[in-house]
Order: structure tokens, then C-alpha cells, then sequence
């Protein structure tokens, strides 16, 4: 063996140690984090489709709705939900080495929707799009509950946890619009 050859192994097997301790040292943290159940797994599914369906259908209620409490409420529905879907994406990311979205039954449903409030105009539209967030709001609330109190994973947990207030204000600010404008 050349000498050259003899120094390079005895620098690169003297390397190698540190090379690994390198590796080793970005990733304690998640080493010993608990693995993500399959019941944190669905929330993290549901949560980032119904919020992509909010997101989308309050950007459409922003081109259509007149009155200017629908667009404000709107306008923070996509505000604030895009915000949590980022996390909603990077938590997905970071712990189960997926990312984009999973849309399967979202994206009929929000077809589906998005295609009726087409039809509707003025009033009938902003009728229709609190009728939505109302019920959306509440079945996502009651997600996010669900998540905060019996989560399994604690980054999960924590943000189920933080989202709460916001959608419960989303939802009393939906009903207090709706009750105000339609209510016979």
C-alpha cells in the first residue's frame, strides 16, 4: 500500500467518528420523542384537509360576499388557518416524512361546496357561507378538542391545544354575523 493511500484511511477512519457524532447530535431531540399513533396520524390528516377546505372556501367567499363582517371574517379565516396549516404540514413533514396534504375525501366535499355557493349570489352566498363555517367550525372544533385531551404525541398535542381559542372565535364570530344578518 502507498503512503498516500495508508494516510488517507488512517485521516479518514479517524474522521468517520466525528462524522457520525455530527449526525447523531441533529437528531437527540427527535430520538426521543414518542412515535406518532395512528389516532395522531388521522388528526394530522383531517386537520390540514378541513383547514385547506376553510382556507379555500373563505378565499371564494372574499371575491363574492358583499357585507364587509363576512369579508373580514373571511379574510381572517384564511389568515389565521393558513398559519396553522403550515405547522399542521411541517409537524406531518418533520414526524412522519410525508409532506403535501393528504386531500382524498376533503377535496369531493369541497367540490362539492364550492360548486353550490357558484350558484348562490348577494345574500343567499353569505347565507350559505356562514351556514359552512358554522358547522365546519364546530366539527373542527371538536377535532382539535379531541386532539388536545387525548393526544399521544406532545408537538401534536401542544398545537391542538393552541388552536382551540382560535377556531372557538372563528365560530362565535360566525354565528354572531349569522344570527345578526339572517335570523328571522
Amino acid at each position: 500500500m502507498s503512503p498516500a493511500i495508508a494516510l488517507f484511511l488512517v485521516v479518514w477512519l479517524a474522521a468517520a467518528p466525528a462524522f457520525a457524532q455530527t449526525a447523531s447530535r441533529d437528531e437527540p431531540a427527535r430520538a426521543s420523542m414518542p412515535s406518532v399513533s395512528e389516532a395522531d396520524r388521522r388528526f394530522l390528516q383531517l386537520a390540514i384537509d378541513n383547514g385547506a377546505k376553510e382556507v379555500q372556501l373563505s378565499q371564494h367567499a372574499l371575491q363574492r360576499a358583499q357585507d364587509a363582517e363576512i369579508r373580514q371574517l373571511a379574510q381572517r379565516i384564511v389568515d389565521e388557518h393558513s398559519a396553522v396549516n403550515r405547522e399542521l404540514m411541517s409537524l406531518t413533514e418533520t414526524l412522519l416524512g410525508e409532506r403535501g396534504p393528504p386531500f382524498k375525501k376533503a377535496s369531493r366535499r369541497l367540490k362539492r361546496e364550492t360548486e353550490g355557493l357558484k350558484t348562490l349570489e348577494g345574500t343567499a352566498f353569505e347565507e350559505r357561507y356562514l351556514d359552512i363555517m358554522v358547522r365546519d367550525h364546530r366539527a373542527a372544533l371538536e377535532l382539535y378538542e379531541n386532539e388536545a385531551k387525548r393526544g399521544h404525541h406532545p408537538e401534536i398535542k401542544a398545537l391542538a391545544q393552541k388552536t382551540v381559542p382560535m377556531l372557538e372565535q372563528h365560530l362565535k364570530l360566525a354565528q354572531e354575523i349569522s344570527r345578526k344578518k339572517f335570523a328571522d
